[in-house]
């Protein structure tokens, strides 16, 4: 019985494993076609206003702020960006900061 075990471990019974868990329902659950199989039309559409947020919105005044705003909005999706606006309260994650400074530089 240790034999089987120690066979099994060296890796002949985790290739049996994988083939067969490979050949199962689960296996069929778990590719993305499954996971992302899913109506879009079905989807609210996003809001592209600005959430109502702690700050009060103020606009952009100089060339700099302008520049800014105007890359938030376009990667935030959003109608538009106060100068004192956080970033990730408006939905921002770091993926998006990445795109921001692509953009800005």
């Amino acid at each position: 019985m240790s034999s089987t075990t120690c066979r099994e471990s060296n890796g002949t019974g985790g290739s049996r494993a994988r083939h067969d868990l490979s050949r199962s329902n689960l296996s069929a659950l778990l590719s993305p076609r499954s996971l992302m199989d899913f109506d879009r039309k079905a989807l609210p559409s996003p809001d592209k206003k600005r959430p109502e947020l702690d700050q009060k919105y103020v606009a952009p005044s100089d060339e700099l702020e302008q520049v800014l705003s105007k890359i938030w909005c376009e990667v935030l999706k959003l109608d538009r960006v106060g100068i004192h606006d956080n970033f990730f309260e408006l939905g921002g994650n770091s993926l998006l900061a990445q795109l921001v400074d692509r953009k800005f530089t």
